[in-house]
């Protein structure tokens, strides 16, 4: 348990953090070979203030922890407190850790991307944080098989962790061929590969935001 407390620290206070930053100097580099659209989208990169705040749930006697992920002009840091009104509230138990570690290495929006068949990191922009604070609710993402994971994302100014809107569930394996691209979610869908429990128009509003024109 405490080694794995301690993998838990570590991953949201390094790894996430560090994994953001590296993609922002990755889009930093794009920009300098002369890019067009490289360049466009580093600048609406570095204009990003925001929060994003991850919450890992105890039992019920004992207290939850809480991460503050702070991106201001674009980098990322771990706070003592949220610099932002959280646009995104990401939780989920310490049983669920190991598989999410696996599942999104340390893109922690990999699951938003994952949704809507994109093949790399989640790029925030402040167009994608505007179509994202539009969507208000708690959608839960369930990976089924052998080691199970489910992660809930709260958008709004929902105060408390209600009950979902809406949940997401997918094999491990279709989960993997979503998020590499050999399915197309339109496929996912269709071949009834999903299951969706509430609100589906919930899941669409997350996977368009996720791709929509930044």
């Amino acid at each position: 348990m405490k080694d794995e407390l301690e993998r838990l620290e570590t991953f949201y206070t390094q790894r996430v953090p560090a994994h953001w930053n590296l993609s922002l100097e990755a889009q930093a580099e794009a920009a300098k070979r002369g890019e067009a659209e490289g360049q466009r989208l580093l600048e609406e990169m570095t204009q990003v203030q925001a929060t994003i705040d991850i919450v890992i749930e105890s039992d019920a006697d004992q207290d939850s922890t809480r991460y503050h992920l702070n991106i201001e002009s674009g980098r990322m840091a771990v706070g003592e407190s949220a610099d932002q009104t959280p646009f995104l509230t990401l939780s989920h138990d310490l049983e669920s850790f190991g598989v999410l570690e696996r599942e999104s290495g340390e893109s922690i929006l990999g699951f938003l991307g994952a949704l809507a068949g994109q093949k790399e990191d989640l790029k925030l922009t402040p167009g994608r944080i505007r179509n994202l604070n539009g969507i208000d609710g708690i959608l839960s993402f369930q990976l089924t098989g052998d080691q199970p994971m489910a992660l809930k994302a709260q958008f709004g100014d929902a105060k408390t962790m209600e009950e979902p809107r809406c949940t997401v569930r997918l094999s491990r394996e279709t989960y993997q061929e979503l998020k590499t691209g050999a399915l197309a979610p339109q496929d996912v869908f269709l071949n009834g590969l999903v299951e969706i429990e509430g609100d589906m128009q919930m899941a669409m509003q997350v996977a368009l935001a996720a791709v929509a024109p930044d």
